[in-house]
C-alpha cells in the first residue's frame, strides 16, 4: 500500500511541477502517461488481491512437494502447483528454497526425478521437462521404474478417469 501511495504522490508532485498549462511538452507528457499507467497497474493488482483475500482467505497453499533426503541427496518425489496460482510462479521459489537447504546442509545433489526420456514436443510430459531444464541440471539417466498391477479393475478404472481428466484439461 505505501508503494502505491508514495507513486500516486510522485505523479501528483510532478503533475503540479511539470504543468505549464497548455505548454506542456510531448516528451513530458508521455512521461506523465506512463506514471499514471503505472499507478493504475498498482490499483489493479491491489483489487484482484483484495478479491483473492476475499475468495481464498488470507493464506494461500501455492505449491507443494514431498522430499527425501539420502546421504548427501535431496530427491523431489512429487510436486505440484494449483493452477489458479500459476502466475505466481510458487513452484520456482519452492524449489529454490530446497536448493538452498541442500547448499546450507552441504548436500551434493538436488534430484528432481523422473522424465519420461523423451526430450522433444511431443513427449506428453514436455512442459515438466522444459521446467526441469530452466534449472540448468543435467539429465542422468538411471534404469527407470515399472508398475505392479495388483488389482487390474481398478487399474483400469482409474487409467480411464486419469485419461478423461487430461481430456478435459485441453
Amino acid at each position: 500500500m505505501d508503494d502505491l501511495q508514495k507513486q500516486e504522490a510522485i505523479v501528483e508532485t510532478s503533475k503540479k511541477r511539470l504543468r505549464l498549462e497548455k505548454q506542456e511538452s510531448p516528451k513530458i507528457q508521455k512521461k506523465m502517461d506512463l506514471a499514471q499507467e503505472q499507478v493504475d497497474q498498482l490499483h489493479k493488482k491491489l483489487e484482484e488481491a483484495n478479491q483473492m483475500i476475499q475468495e481464498d482467505g488470507q493464506v494461500l497453499d501455492l505449491a507443494s512437494g514431498i522430499f527425501f533426503t539420502y546421504g548427501k541427496e535431496v530427491l523431489c518425489l512429487m510436486s505440484g502447483v494449483y493452477e489458479k496460482y500459476m502466475r505466481f510462479a510458487a513452484p520456482y521459489a519452492m524449489h529454490w528454497k530446497m536448493m538452498n537447504y541442500c547448499i546450507e546442509h552441504g548436500m551434493e545433489r538436488y534430484n528432481l526425478y523422473g522424465t519420461s526420456g523423451i526430450f522433444d514436443e511431443s513427449a506428453p510430459d514436455y512442459g515438466v521437462y522444459l521446467f526441469k531444464k530452466g534449472f540448468q541440471g543435467e539429465v542422468v539417466e538411471l534404469i527407470g521404474d515399472f508398475e505392479y498391477i495388483v488389482d487390474t479393475k481398478k487399474y483400469k478404472i482409474c487409467n480411464t478417469l486419469r485419461k478423461i481428466k487430461h481430456s478435459l484439461r485441453k
